[in-house]
């Protein structure tokens, strides 16, 4: 996975014209924009040529970009179905997850394909009887993956669950990225195979 962000002698704009053409090309459609909010350098919001998984990159002035994909459909609650926010993810990356995200399957089915992709289950841990957390760890350790389980909890306090996806960056620093527990398991095991 590339998650290195560009080169830094690239403006950010160059950054995110690159990105959306390289998607375009691949048959995404981009969306208008009339003008980014004011609390970022530049925005691009793309759609896969199936129409199910938008893609947005935002940059913030900072000189960061976060990319998130989403599915297009809306859940009863006018939520969405599932969401993954990261830092950079190159275009390939991106349409190889959106390819994946077709799969009818959630959450622990993701450690079935991680298992097969050479990860282990490192940790389990059961906190009541419908709210655990498991983690899975690459071959070499650099890599892993947390699924929390959606918590419907009876006092109301229970959580949406969800994943949190860690690897490691060129510059040293970890990348990390987050996802509804509704995201497809394929599109889970894309991005942390990837790393």
């Amino acid at each position: 996975m590339n998650t290195a962000m560009p080169d830094a002698n690239t403006s950010t704009d160059d950054t995110l014209t690159a990105w959306a053409a390289a998607l375009i090309d691949a048959g995404w459609a981009r969306q208008s924009i009339e003008k980014p909010p004011a609390h970022l350098a530049g925005i691009r919001i793309l759609t896969d040529p199936d129409g199910h998984v938008q893609a947005l990159a935002e940059a913030h002035h900072t000189g960061d970009i976060v990319v998130e994909l989403r599915s297009t459909a809306l859940r009863d609650d006018n939520r969405l179905v599932w969401y993954v926010i990261a830092g950079w993810l190159d275009a390939p990356v991106v349409a190889a997850a959106a390819r994946a995200a077709g799969d009818e399957a959630t959450g622990q089915a993701a450690g079935d394909l991680l298992i097969n992709g050479g990860w282990r289950l490192q940790r389990y841990e059961a906190f009541t009887t419908t709210f655990s957390e498991y983690q899975w760890a690459s071959g070499d350790d650099a890599c892993w993956a947390v699924f929390t389980t959606p918590d419907s909890d009876p006092d109301g306090e229970g959580g949406d669950g969800g994943w949190t996806l860690a690897h490691p960056r060129p510059d040293g620093n970890r990348q990390t990225i987050t996802a509804s527990a509704r995201t497809p398991a394929a599109l889970i095991a894309a991005l942390a195979l990837a790393g």
